[in-house]
């Protein structure tokens, strides 16, 4: 037994949906089992081990369906982590399948024992991060080291050594033998000089700033706070800052502060070791009102402090003055005495308190002048809490519901290190993003995946695999929301990183201090960090630029990450890079909140998408229009890479890198394919097609139909006269005339068409998509008509016949009764001259047997007065003689198909067969008769549908018809024109039409239709064909050609087979076909129906002719392997929810696809899974919303109807074509909806 099993995370085949959950909402696993002999999966077993952080263990089984076990879980009430593996039991023996080793999610491995787990993230309800920090662009800044203003002087401070020179070097001064820190140094940046550079700052594209700390404190990184309601003196006073925010609020930033809350400083208001401050701190006094807040082992000088720095004693967060302090309000859950603020230190103005000789009182604040509220009403946008690991969650979570409570608006950052949702610090497990805590973190593992894909240390699969890791185990919300940094002030700066200079441990200060990249590892880190900013500009969360990384600066740990800004010998082609960048991403909001979809991964090179689809981001917030990119990347040093990127569901048409060197890439059958060269990223965006030209004529109708009228040997037609349509946005209805309502059993030319044309002008509809015109043939069928040029006599409207007398409405009423057919009939108790609605208008179908024999009785009944009527005959005769040219065939074949029993002309005399000219003539005059009434009928189609058509193109409403590419081998086309046609000598054919064996069938499609002879249509020119369109274009403005790859190339079956299986393709006319035709009738409004497999010949024939393809999106809606789901379409075609040949919209999604496809188009559309009305009303939406210059609904669809309302199922005979439209269905609600739609969508 070779057992292979398999599940991934990140796929939504496996889990869907994928990534984290709410409480109490559904998910399904699933596992892939192969490689087991079937009688042994009989005794297959497969649990689920789930583990709750809260609760412990849970084991689940699950249901083995072949292959495939699955499970569907209600996640916990509420939020916590839980861990999932696999346990499958054949026989004796167990294996188990779990996370890979190293915790990425994605494709597991199996195991003899127990292996990694999988991570749900269980997260609170309708948790949120606010929607202005998603689309920002931050930039942090170390104070002391970015501005200094040229009259600013330099302030006395104890202990604290000021640089003269902006240039110089950071240095820490410490005591040579313990090493401590004697002295801090100081190079003067200030809130002011911050001020300064807002316009900079604003040019750069910046949005809001991250200030490292700026309270009073002693060090110059000010992590050892003094007083959290006092700006350091250094970097101004209150009012500065207050001027400061001012001043970046006019300009559209906005600031966050750094919060160090897990410590202070020893020389502080708190604990006042130093007795610097006027306070009783703890250092002091066991009595101090600060004393709680401090841990000591032996007071007063041993005393717990932050990772052994005595400057920085820790505090005691929970402890309920202290909380009070920091955060106040009643999230806290203490009471706060009666206090106030002190003016511009914001000191507690007890007496006690400031009483210097030590005596004590109360340190109380209120809850509006605590630390969290004070700054907040300064007009800060948030905070970044310092160590937040080391901050109890009591605390965290105190904090962030304060400062929720107070403004919704405001964000908190936490300092993490790790993956956010499940960092363990100090025994404890956080789970930062499950319940409320922070709205998102300083995203380190990005900076690591990022510099490990650049530096070579990941290939670019597991790159991609890294940021799913996050992405999986991230709530949405916080996942865009992280702190997407490649430098900070804890950190190397990146150009160094990414220059490779030569690290070590043991690095001296003085060699760190003279390390600078050489001319080469310059150019390399500097290269490489430009694709890290693309990075950060393209991926999910909020880019943050460190003070300096955008000019070249350099430097190892603090303090050389903390250079001072280089404002005059900075690398300014690199800021402007850099701006460029930072301006792509504020202009895209595809790059902020749109999609993100992994694409393509090899060694070198990797690509995602970023995407806005459906007129809405990824937390459903309107978007004004639709955008896609695809970012690639080579970090290759020296050598191109070339790729080709699956881009399916995603992209179309012809792209452009719209940063550095212009690239174009071309999607063909859904992959596009680059090179890029070393170093390089590149970020391609659609193309704006150039639009097709217009197709007009002044060639007027007479023309046409002159040409129409000659004969086949010297036939010669113009362009259609109507404007081409479909050079524009637009959008239409698929409904056939057959389905109109009507009280005569079938849709017909009578007043509901009417009707029904007004519906689309009211709906702002420019398409009414038509079924071919012509008479049906088997099955009922439109698609096998007897006459490639007649029309269908049961359209037509007998109540005209009735307003010109040639009908009696008794008549009628007498032919309700006479036709019933086994008491079944639906015209039974009709009574129309009393406007009865006869029961064939609430049936669904169409009764094609009854209505045909109802309605051919009554013609016959109106031919009768038709022919007494001298009004009507001059154009009667006219029309007999301009369409004699394929009239006079049809006519006279309809007749002998009734003196020989229907049966098919191959089986007719020789000299029939054969069309013997002087037996023709012989048989016209016999059965004149017969042949002057199917002329009337003809005669009746067309003046009636002409006068349809006339009144929808009034009304700004072209008609798209429909041409199949084959002809029924029992038609009067193949026995007129036989010499066209590959037939054997009894003119049956000798090569018939299908397509090859494929997916959906074994044994391919044998349609039966005979193969044209090519060659001998090419010798005269394709006139058959030109009389074809021309006629066809008199009855509609643009043409849809069914089966359009079969002029690229065709299968070709001997007509003694069962099956299609053993065919041969042909070549078929190409190109040149197209070509003879448009020099013959000018250019041609067509639409080339290439559904199913097409090959790049055909895309090519129909991108060379410039006709528009058709996207469907029951077929183009794809689910990869991977579970991704999209649907794009090019510019130049026309997308469709469905065709005549699908099942409704609501019916494949009911029945068509399974629930895994179901779920992950409900989630691409942010629709209800279980409402399959909604689904297809957003599925139509988002057909509306393509490029696609025209989008064309199924009335099915619009309707919401289910598979009953199906048209046609291919492969089945007897039931399809029938379906009807309910009288009241066209109501003003849905041409209202329709409108709306197509303004939306600039579709109007």
């Amino acid at each position: 037994m070779d057992l292979r099993l398999y599940h991934d995370s990140h796929n939504r085949i496996f889990r869907s949906p994928v990534g984290a959950r709410p409480p109490a909402r559904s998910l399904r696993l699933a596992l892939e089992i192969t490689g087991v002999p079937a009688e042994d999966l009989a005794d297959c077993t497969v649990t689920l081990r789930l583990w709750h952080s809260q609760k412990g263990e849970l084991l689940q089984p699950m249901e083995l369906h072949d292959t495939l076990a699955t499970v569907d879980l209600t996640m916990p009430s509420e939020p916590c982590l839980l861990w999932y593996y696999f346990i499958v039991k054949i026989g004796d023996s167990t294996v188990y399948y779990g996370n890979n080793p190293q915790y990425l999610g994605g494709s597991g491995a199996m195991s003899n024992t127990e292996p990694p787990a999988y991570q749900i993230t269980v997260f609170t309800r309708n948790a949120k991060t606010p929607d202005w920090f998603k689309h920002s662009v931050m930039y942090q800044i170390f104070p002391d080291r970015f501005y200094r203003p040229a009259d600013a002087p330099l302030p006395s401070k104890r202990g604290a050594v000021f640089h003269m020179s902006w240039d110089d070097e950071p240095y820490y001064f410490k005591d040579p033998d313990t090493k401590d820190i004697v002295a801090y140094d100081f190079f003067g940046g200030t809130l002011c000089g911050i001020e300064e550079k807002l316009d900079y700052l604003k040019d750069l594209g910046i949005s809001v700033l991250y200030l490292n700390p700026i309270f009073e404190s002693e060090s110059n990184h000010r992590y050892d706070t003094g007083d959290y309601h006092k700006i350091d003196p250094i970097l101004g006073t209150n009012d500065d800052f207050r001027h400061l925010i001012k001043a970046a609020e006019m300009k559209g930033l906005r600031i966050i502060l750094d919060g160090v809350f897990s410590h202070t400083g020893s020389n502080s208001r708190y604990f006042n070791k130093n007795g610097q401050y006027d306070t009783v701190g703890a250092y002091q006094s066991k009595e101090s009102p600060y004393y709680d807040w401090y841990s000591f082992h032996d007071y007063p000088d041993d005393y717990e402090c932050w990772w052994n720095f005595e400057t920085l004693p820790n505090v005691k967060e929970t402890t309920p003055s202290y909380m009070d302090f920091i955060i106040g309000g009643p999230s806290t859950g203490t009471t706060t005495s009666a206090a106030k603020s002190a003016g511009e230190t914001g000191d507690v103005t007890t007496a006690t308190v400031h009483n210097a000789q030590g005596e004590t009182g109360s340190a109380s604040y209120t809850g509006n002048d605590s630390v969290l509220h004070h700054w907040l009403s300064e007009g800060i946008a948030g905070w970044r809490l310092d160590v937040i690991d080391e901050l109890p969650q009591q605390f965290s979570r105190a904090f962030y519901k304060e400062l929720k409570r107070t403004n919704p608006d405001a964000v908190v950052i936490g300092e993490v290190w790790e993956d956010a949702s499940n960092k363990v610090a100090y025994d404890v497990s956080r789970e930062y993003l499950s319940m409320p805590e922070i709205d998102g973190a300083m995203n380190y593992p990005l900076r690591s995946i990022i510099f490990d894909y650049l530096l070579h240390h990941d290939d670019a699969n597991i790159t991609t695999a890294r940021i799913e890791s996050l992405r999986e185990n991230y709530p949405i919300q916080h996942f865009y929301a992280m702190m997407n940094l490649i430098s900070s002030h804890d950190s190397q700066r990146a150009l160094t990183v990414l220059g490779e200079y030569p690290y070590h441990d043991d690095m001296t200060a003085s060699e760190q201090s003279k390390a600078h990249l050489s001319p080469d590892q310059y150019k390399l880190g500097k290269q490489r960090l430009l694709l890290a900013t693309l990075f950060q500009m393209t991926l999910p969360g909020v880019p943050s630029i460190y003070y300096g990384d955008e000019i070249g600066m350099e430097g190892f740990k603090d303090p050389y990450n903390r250079r001072p800004y280089k404002w005059n010998t900075g690398d300014t082609n690199l800021r402007e890079a850099v701006r460029q960048l930072i301006k792509l991403r504020n202009n895209h909001p595809a790059l902020q909140t749109g999609e993100y979809i992994p694409l393509s991964c090899e060694t070198d090179v990797l690509a995602y998408a970023r995407a806005i689809r459906g007129g809405a981001d990824v937390f459903g917030k309107a978007v004004d229009k639709d955008e896609t990119f695809i970012i690639a990347f080579n970090r290759h040093e020296t050598q191109s890479r070339t790729l080709s990127i699956d881009v399916s569901g995603i992209a179309e048409d012809t792209w452009i890198n719209i940063i550095g060197v212009p690239q174009i890439g071309r999607v063909v059958n859904g992959q596009m394919k680059l090179t890029l060269p070393p170093l390089n990223g590149d970020v391609m965006a659609q193309c704006e097609e150039p639009k097709a030209k217009p197709v007009t004529s002044s060639t007027k109708a007479s023309t046409i139909a002159k040409a129409a009228s000659a004969p086949l040997s010297n036939a010669k037609a113009s362009a259609p006269s109507a404007k081409a349509p479909l050079t524009a946005r637009t959008a239409g209805v698929l409904l056939h005339p057959t389905s109109l309502p009507s009280k005569y059993g079938i849709g017909d030319f009578g007043k509901p068409a009417y009707d029904f044309v007004d519906f689309l002008a009211k709906g702002g509809q420019k398409i009414w998509q038509i079924l071919p015109l012509g008479p049906v043939g088997y099955g009922y069928s439109p698609y096998q008509s007897i006459s490639a040029l007649a029309g269908n006599p049961m359209l037509i409207d007998l109540d005209e016949l009735i307003a010109k007398n040639w009908l009696t409405t008794e008549e009628v009423d007498k032919a309700y009764v006479a036709y019933k057919i086994n008491d079944k009939t639906p015209f039974a108790k009709a009574k129309v001259a009393t406007e009865q609605v006869p029961l064939a208008v609430k049936k669904k179908t169409v009764d094609f047997d009854t209505v045909n024999t109802f309605k051919h009785a009554l013609l016959q009944v109106a031919f009768k007065r038709f022919k007494a009527d001298l009004s009507i005959k001059a154009d009667y005769e006219a029309f007999c003689k301009k369409e004699a040219y394929w009239l006079d065939d049809y006519a006279l074949f309809l007749a002998l198909k009734e003196a020989y029993n229907n049966t098919s002309w191959t089986t007719w005399p020789d000299d029939i067969k054969q069309r013997d000219l002087s037996t023709l003539k012989a048989l016209t005059d016999k059965y004149k008769d017969s042949i002057a009434f199917t002329k009337f009928e003809q005669f009746l189609f067309q003046c009636q549908w002409l006068r349809l058509k006339k009144y929808a193109n009034d009304r700004q409403i072209k008609i798209l018809g429909d041409m199949p590419i084959f002809v029924a081998p029992d038609s009067v086309d193949v026995w007129a024109h036989q010499a066209l046609f590959n037939l054997k000598a009894d003119g049956t054919p000798n090569m018939v039409a299908g397509v090859p064996p494929d997916y959906f069938s074994e044994t391919g499609q044998l349609w039966g239709n005979p193969q044209y002879d090519w060659t001998a249509m090419k010798a005269d020119n394709y006139r058959w064909w030109q009389q074809r369109f021309t006629k066809l274009y008199e009855l509609v403005d643009i043409v849809r050609i069914d089966h359009f790859r079969g002029f690229e190339s065709y299968w070709e079956v001997p007509s003694t087979e069962t099956t299609a299986i053993n065919g041969t393709w042909r070549q078929g006319p190409g190109k040149p076909f197209f070509d003879a035709i448009e020099k013959a009738l000018g250019p041609m409004p067509i639409v080339a129906e290439d559904l199913g497999i097409i090959t790049d010949a055909v895309n090519e024939l129909r991108n060379d002719c410039g006709f528009p393809g058709m996207k469907v999106l029951h077929f183009a809606m794809i689910n990869h392997p991977d579970g991704r789901v999209g649907f794009v379409a090019p510019e130049n075609s026309v997308v469709y929810t469905g065709t005549h040949d699908n099942n409704t919209t609501v019916g494949w999604l009911n029945h068509d696809i399974s629930l895994e496809e179901r779920q992950n188009i409900a989630n691409l559309l942010r629709a209800d899974v279980k409402d399959p009305c909604e689904m297809t009303a957003k599925l139509i939406a988002l057909a509306y919303s393509t490029r696609a210059r025209t989008v064309i609904i199924p009335m099915q669809d619009l309707l919401g109807l289910d598979e009953s309302g199906r048209m046609n199922t291919p492969g089945t005979v007897g039931k399809n074509w029938g379906w009807r439209l309910e009288p009241h269905a066209l109501s003003d609600k849905l041409s209202k909806r329709l409108k709306e739609l197509c303004l939306q969508y600039n579709r109007a």
